[in-house]
């Protein structure tokens, strides 16, 4: 699901999410799909902290063009941080 889809079912009024069955079996649905995101995001924070260079490798095959981002891993890691709501900072 793209991620307005995601957003806008999760900032739903409370009472249209529970108004019927259905929308609340979407909200739920959604729910569990935003709780897998953040685990994945979890998941490669811990790649990125515990090996910087496994992570600058990745940046420069992944799909997107991540390579210019390299010498910003630091402050990528912190944004992500701040995005997950940890108060973390090496």
């Amino acid at each position: 699901m793209s991620d307005v889809m995601l957003f806008g079912v999760l900032r739903m009024p409370y009472d249209m999410a529970m108004a019927t069955d259905t929308s609340r079996y979407q909200y739920w649905q959604r729910g569990k799909e935003a709780a897998a995101r953040i685990e994945e995001l979890e998941a490669a924070l811990d790649v990125i902290a515990s090996n910087n260079g496994l992570a600058l490798s990745w940046m420069s095959t992944a799909p997107m063009p991540l390579e210019r981002y390299k010498d910003n891993c630091y402050e990528m890691m912190k944004i992500a941080r701040a995005a997950l709501g940890e108060k973390k900072d090496d």
